[in-house]
């Protein structure tokens, strides 16, 4: 409380307050004013359905007449009327409460129009027409007649020029060579199933979420409490419980093995211009790419490094074998990214790799 220097309220001395009739409500004034008489408030939409309730067990209830029907329901069109009956009792209500706030003047201000013998007409669904039988000639200010409203506009087409012919289509802007290739073009692994590419999801997620908070807030505690969080995710994605189960445990291990490998740890700590799933979308040879990068950083020499996760695990064969035919395979992808962080016009040195941390393998790839 010592520390608080505004006042209580923040029209303590003031001489004018400015407020709605809602806030209003139990306060009083010497003088008030109400501007804003004459204006209509929106009239409402007919409702798809209606109803009233009389008791505890009767319920009267109609529904919108059907399109193109020539006569609405009865039932409907009585409890509509009872509903802007309503609605009219609830204006006066309000009004009474503003008129209500003086104590020695009250000012009712707005527009209303005129007859040309001279008397009040105000406008329909405003506060004026509420008063309409208390209003008198003498208070009107400046008047205008009024000119009655037609009961229903005129339709007023309008119609080209019989002469009138279509112009000459200009030239369309070049476009040579500019096309999107297939969204499919990287490669696919139809074989490793609807669990893997999920957990290649979640696994990616956690990534990101260790990349931005730091791998020194991440132990093998933490990841390890994680695996419900984990499971559910996967579920979420579409897995059964007994698959997400199965592939929460080894996404947790694969979390373990990358923050216990040097260069998993290197790949996720903070960098220079360090992002995580960065999307861009450019021109390349005249194509339009759309790619997402999983890391991409710049070390302490300067190099532009676009990293990319691989969560499967190798199983059986020689790895070494595994990962040069990995490099070959993604070596095409890698060069789209690059040529991406090119049209962006980034200049620095760009080396490229792939991350295996199930395996715990490095690959770096030369530029194409």
């Amino acid at each position: 409380m010592t520390g608080l220097y505004a006042d209580h309220s923040a029209t303590v001395g003031a001489k004018l307050d400015i407020m709605t009739i809602h806030r209003a409500k139990g306060l009083e004034f010497d003088n008030v004013i109400i501007p804003g008489m004459g204006k209509s408030s929106r009239a409402e939409d007919k409702k798809l359905l209606v109803w009233l309730e009389r008791g505890e067990d009767d319920l009267l209830l109609a529904p919108i007449e059907s399109k193109g029907a020539l006569e609405g329901s009865r039932i409907y069109g009585y409890l509509s009327a009872l509903q802007k009956e309503k609605a009219v009792n609830e204006e006066v209500r309000l009004l009474y409460v503003a008129a209500t706030r003086a104590k020695k003047k009250l000012f009712l201000l707005g527009h209303a129009g005129v007859t040309e013998d001279g008397k009040i007409k105000a406008r329909t669904r405003s506060f004026f027409s509420r008063i309409q039988h208390a209003l008198r000639e003498d208070m009107v200010i400046e008047a205008q007649p009024v000119e009655e409203a037609p009961s229903s506009p005129a339709l007023k087409l309008n119609r080209l020029p019989v002469c009138w012919e279509l112009p000459d289509i200009t030239a369309p802007l070049p476009s040579e060579g500019l096309f999107v290739p297939p969204a499919d073009e990287e490669p696919r692994f139809y074989w490793a199933g609807e669990a893997v590419k999920h957990l290649g999801t979640a696994v990616h997620r956690y990534f990101c979420r260790i990349a931005k908070e730091g791998v020194d807030k991440w132990d093998g505690h933490r990841i390890r409490n994680e695996e419900p969080r984990m499971r559910a995710m996967l579920k979420a994605l579409g897995l059964s419980g007994i698959e997400a189960a199965r592939a929460s445990k080894e996404g947790v291990s694969i979390l373990m093995k990358t923050l216990e490998d040097e260069k998993g740890r290197w790949v996720l700590s903070t960098h220079e211009e360090a992002a995580s799933e960065l999307p861009l979308t450019a021109v390349v040879k005249g194509a339009i790419v759309r790619v997402v990068i999983d890391r991409t950083f710049v070390d302490n020499d300067g190099v532009r490094w676009v990293i990319d996760f691989k969560t499967g695990m190798h199983a059986g064969g020689s790895l070494d074998e595994f990962l040069e035919s990995e490099r070959e395979r993604y070596k095409g992808q890698l060069a789209k990214y690059e040529a991406a962080l090119r049209a962006f016009g980034e200049t620095r040195p760009i080396k490229k790799g792939l991350y295996y941390p199930a395996n715990r393998a490095w690959v770096e790839v030369a530029g194409c």
